[in-house]
């Protein structure tokens, strides 16, 4: 008798876990609009539901087909959960086409894997013009890049991510657009972790902090044409090539860089190289010239370069801080220059003459601050003045009618797809649930009449 009653208990048991799992899964996205959530068997229309603010979280993996893509509607604002669940996209996965200056589109990712590896797969992300993009805690491996900026006006953050490009780059970024990565791993196979390649005004604004960079035969950071970059901490590793020999390349132009901390290493050129009109300003970092060959931590070319901190370690026959062309105007306040190559290379070398050599038998040298001149004083009280800043500040509405995304093939244009108004209503797989729910409901009552039934003929 008491296996019966068993069995009738594991009956029940495994009929409210199955009764569970039913209702868990079936789903592939909910779409959170306020207080309520509805749930979606198919992610398109759970995509197509959501409106300006709403969050869709994806409750599975989802695969994309063809040459299908997330579309995101101009001047939308959506928020895209990826609750650690993974998309897969054989193209591009996210396209935003081109907003305007006073109705920019606002799309944030979170917590999402996707994955454009497979076929033909593109980019995990790309966008055109006036969009503000959010990424955290984003996982991304792409075909090709891992964002792909085609427009201007944009706002990239990436914080707390990480980004691989089996083909391209990690970020392919453009014009006037600013771009700020904290905690950011980028890993590229083809092209450069970043490539900046501004030609308007105003200029592109770069901001680093504590990225984890690493190009393999490319550069980690490409400065081209217009740009403010500042770097504040991480790791930039290239693996170089003949053609791409530095991990940090400042590449003509009229950019200005500014490097207060980090580690920058490259085994073919330079950790650092600077050409055309661009200023660089060395604050602190450690740079490493790894090879055995030609190289130096820092070569310049041409361009003003100002070291005022920052360790310089170079492993190369060049002098470790080598300035190599008449157009360079480089200014050592302090730095600190160690040679681990050839006993013979200078610390500091100006087209090919030695400015700085090591002592006899160090490998370690510190090029010191300058005597400081006694300041001048006076008697009088200095007159200080002071006055506040104007502050001007606008807003940007935001407004959108039905769905934020459809599913398109992007096209590099600045035209607004269609917007659709209406919304599905939720799918039948609900129902189905609730069904599921009741028929547990009432086998455990079957159940427990049973076993009370039982015990009453014992």
């Amino acid at each position: 008798m008491r296996k019966i009653i068993s069995l009738v208990i594991a009956s029940v048991l495994l009929l409210a876990l199955f009764t569970l799992a039913v209702s868990a899964g079936g789903n592939q996205v909910a779409v959170i609009s306020g207080g309520t959530t509805t749930e979606y068997s198919d992610y398109k229309d759970g995509f197509k539901a959501a409106k300006a603010g709403d969050t869709v979280k994806l409750l599975t993996d989802i695969t994309l087909y063809g040459s299908e893509s997330l579309t995101v509607s101009a001047g939308s604002d959506l928020t895209v959960d990826g609750n650690g669940k993974t998309i897969y996209s054989p193209y591009t996965c996210f396209y935003c086409p081109s907003a305007s200056e006073t109705n920019r589109t606002k799309l944030t990712l979170k917590n999402l894997k996707i994955d454009c590896t497979e076929k033909s797969g593109k980019h995990s992300v790309q966008i055109a013009s006036y969009i503000d993009l959010l990424v955290e805690n984003c996982d991304f491996k792409s075909s090709y890049d891992g964002v792909c900026v085609e427009g201007v006006y944009n706002k990239i953050t990436l914080k707390d991510s990480s980004l691989y490009s089996a083909a391209t780059y990690g970020i392919r970024a453009k014009n006037c657009n600013e771009y700020l990565l904290e905690n950011t791993k980028i890993t590229s196979s083809g092209g450069s972790c970043i490539e900046v390649a501004s030609k308007w005004t105003p200029a592109a604004e770069i901001t680093l902090k504590n990225c984890e960079f690493t190009a393999n035969g490319n550069f980690c950071l490409w400065l081209q044409g217009n740009n403010n970059a500042t770097i504040e901490g991480g790791t930039y590793t290239t693996v170089g090539s003949a053609n791409k020999p530095a991990a940090i390349y400042v590449d003509g132009g009229n950019s200005n860089l500014t490097i207060k901390d980090g580690t920058f290493s490259c085994d073919y050129g330079s950790a650092i190289t600077v050409k055309g009109a661009s200023t660089v300003n060395i604050e602190g970092g450690t740079f490493n010239y790894t090879g055995a060959g030609a190289g130096s931590a820092l070569v310049a070319s041409a361009g003003t370069v100002n070291i005022t901190g920052g360790t310089f370690v170079s492993n190369g026959t060049d002098a470790v801080i080598n300035v190599t062309g008449a157009d360079a105007n480089v200014t050592i306040t302090r730095a600190t220059c160690t040679n681990k190559g050839s006993a013979a290379v200078p610390a500091y070398a100006n087209n090919g003459q030695t400015v700085e050599s090591f002592p006899a038998g160090a490998t370690t040298v510190t090029i010191p601050v300058p005597p400081e001149t006694e300041p001048e004083t006076t008697t009088g009280s200095p007159e200080v003045t002071t006055s506040e800043p104007e502050v001007t500040t606008s807003g940007t509405e935001v407004t959108t009618t039905g769905s934020v995304v459809t599913t398109s093939t992007p096209e590099a244009t600045t035209a607004k797809p269609e917007v659709t108004t209406s919304a599905p209503a939720p799918s039948t797989g609900e129902n189905t649930q609730m069904l599921f729910v009741i028929c547990g409901v009432v086998f455990l009552a079957l159940a427990a009449v049973v076993v009370v039934k039982i015990r009453e003929k014992n």
